[in-house]
């Protein structure tokens, strides 16, 4: 019993929202990214910072001030033996804050943004795991049926980064170079739970409470970003951006029911998660006045961090085309290899790691010269895979807003 739910709260302390980018890591921090995802050349907009900090120096002067927030319909789905088990809980605040000066040669930023986790799962009536879990815990007491109650696993994980830093340029306007500190918090929820209260005869498996186990834990922790952008010509650019790994040390606030009581998940105890080091990069061309294209890859050193999963890496591009001085409009995807291939590794029967290809596309409103909307959205396309006998599958679409003004 104790290493069966000791495996439960394990894997599902961890378990998040997942979509644009590697198993943890989440890149898409508003409305820009979710209409032209190739952000690694970003250097006309102050959301730079998050995806080419040096692409920051290369702004207009001014203090630039942006907010946005992210709408999320997302459905995970486990299918195996004639069921299906599946959590389509909707994200509605996804938040993003940018604050960037430009004076001359030199930028100073500052941002918040959702670097992992960001949305609630729930699975109303538990998953391929729990129910797994749950009938291998009762047959060592005599009990099989135990996987037969009704159960729920709700989750939820988010993982919040505030950044600061620096750029500058070098070099008559063809290279900058920006670094920036990280500073990570975050919070993750558990919650199992009965249906009904537990059987009399399985009192001395469950006990008499119906939450089996409900955990909470706050955790801390920094990392550090470097990017460089070339400018070989006016028209053209090519830029790195590497994010460090950082270590989240996560202490529990609180662990009840009997599920956490008989494990290592006691009130005060300290677990480390592990936000994997990635290295951005991407050539941008403006084809014409009206017209601007990029390329892109993100490769994220799953292996550097112990993750039992291959490194993760995809490829994205984007176009936009400004029609007049108010409205342009961009279209864009990306493909991810997920990194599940591992095989003494696997996958999530609650976020199930999954390859997929992400549809992007949407709108800048530019009403008068300092402040700009943008409007975006995306679908991904998850490949669904079998793992132990389990149809993993998933589906999210996105929609996006974001305002940013520009005061002088």
């Amino acid at each position: 019993m104790r290493k069966t739910l000791l495996v439960i709260t394990l894997i599902v302390v961890c378990t998040g929202l997942l979509f644009a980018g590697g198993s943890e890591n989440k890149i898409n921090s508003g409305a820009g990214y979710a209409r032209f995802p190739a952000k690694a050349t970003e250097s006309k907009k102050p959301d730079a910072m998050f995806y080419n900090p040096a692409g920051t120096a290369f702004l207009e002067d001014g203090l630039y001030v942006g907010a946005g927030n992210q709408f999320l319909y997302k459905k995970y789905t486990n299918k195996f033996n004639g069921e299906s088990y599946t959590s389509d809980v909707p994200t509605y605040l996804y938040p993003d804050l940018t604050l960037v000066w430009k004076k001359d040669k030199t930028a100073l930023f500052a941002g918040f943004t959702v670097a992992a986790g960001g949305g609630e799962l729930d699975y109303k009536d538990g998953n391929a795991f729990t129910v797994g879990a749950l009938t291998r815990m009762g047959a060592a007491y005599g009990h099989p049926e135990l996987g037969q109650l009704g159960h729920s696993m709700e989750i939820y994980s988010v993982l919040y980064d505030n950044i600061i830093g620096i750029s500058h340029q070098f070099w008559d306007d063809h290279l900058s170079i920006a670094a920036a500190v990280r500073i990570l918090y975050g919070s993750q929820d558990v919650k199992i739970k009965l249906h009904d209260d537990p059987p009399a005869a399985f009192a001395p498996v469950l006990g008499t409470d119906k939450t089996l186990a409900k955990t909470e834990a706050k955790g801390f922790g920094t990392g550090g970003i470097f990017s460089i952008h070339y400018k070989p010509v006016e028209t053209f650019d090519i830029a790195l951006t590497y994010h460090t790994e950082s270590i989240i040390d996560y202490e529990y606030k609180k662990a009840d029911g009997v599920g956490a009581a008989l494990l290592g998940a006691n009130k005060g105890d300290h677990f480390s998660y592990v936000l994997p080091a990635y290295l951005g990069g991407g050539i941008g061309w403006q084809i014409i006045p009206q017209l601007y294209a990029a390329v892109g890859f993100n490769y994220y050193f799953n292996d550097l961090a112990d993750y039992e999963l291959d490194d993760a890496w995809e490829i994205n591009f984007g176009a936009e085309y400004r029609f007049n001085k108010m409205l342009a409009v961009s279209l864009g995807g990306f493909y991810t290899d997920i990194g599940s291939k591992k095989k003494e590794g696997g996958n999530s029967f609650y976020n199930p790691y999954l390859d997929s290809f992400t549809y992007c596309g949407g709108f800048e409103l530019t009403f008068f010269d300092d402040l700009t909307i943008d409007i975006g959205g995306f679908y991904v396309q998850y490949f669904s895979e079998t793992y132990q006998n389990v149809k993993l599958e998933k589906k999210i679409f996105e929609g996006a807003i974001s305002a940013t003004y520009r005061f002088f």
